[in-house]
């Protein structure tokens, strides 16, 4: 009974972040990515610090350990997700979402470049702090393992079904490939090899969606 009082707040963390997430993924003007995660890390961590609990993230957003089979499994994960994204975009006409591909265009190519390199920053930050920092850690400490990575993957799945790669599809692509980072964050306790992946990942996003939406 002590350790199921004591797992409270790690379950209260878990179920607050992606509940805030998909709320503000139904608001119009907010929902465009990645500002509406990096909103529910907010929201989140502002009722967190007037609960006086904000200290748990400290643990949850460090860098964690790389060696070298670390290394090999992140340009692993690079690799693979570098062929599923050239796949998404062969067999399923992957293209950027509207909503970004216009703003895009009435950008121009220069800002959209330059929006394209932020883009590669930021996102992988907050979509990794969101759900292989807080999420998973919160339910690291409430659950077993695997059941932690199941939930970080599954949120992760489900907030890509309007993003990109999107639909059913996207979803069943980015959960899966969830499970790969969030095995990376249970390996290295830290943030460091998801963020390098997820860039890799990111950037051929931006390589390969961006110029074909200026293109059109």
């Amino acid at each position: 009974r002590v350790g199921a009082r004591e797992r409270v707040p790690e379950l209260l963390d878990a179920a607050l972040l992606p509940g805030a997430l998909f709320v503000l993924l139904l608001v119009p003007g907010v929902r465009v990515w990645p500002l509406a995660p990096l909103l529910a890390l907010g929201l989140t961590a502002g009722l967190l610090a007037r609960r006086g609990d904000l200290g748990r993230w400290r643990s949850w957003l460090r860098l964690g350990r790389v060696d070298r089979t670390t290394l090999a499994i992140v340009l692993g994960v690079q690799v693979v997700s570098v062929v599923a994204l050239l796949v998404w975009t062969r067999l399923f006409d992957g293209v950027l979402p509207d909503v970004y591909a216009d703003a895009a265009r009435d950008a121009g190519a220069v800002p959209a470049a330059v929006g394209g390199l932020l883009f590669l920053v930021v996102n992988g930050l907050v979509e990794d702090s969101l759900f292989f920092g807080v999420l998973l850690g919160a339910a690291q400490r409430a659950l077993a393992p695997a059941a932690a990575l199941t939930l970080s993957a599954a949120v992760f799945g489900l907030a890509h079904l309007h993003g990109i790669p999107n639909g059913p599809v996207g979803v069943l692509m980015a959960g899966s490939w969830a499970v790969m980072l969030a095995a990376l964050r249970l390996r290295t306790g830290g943030m460091l090899a998801t963020y390098a992946a997820h860039i890799v990942a990111d950037s051929t996003i931006v390589v390969m969606l961006l110029p074909a939406a200026l293109g059109r």
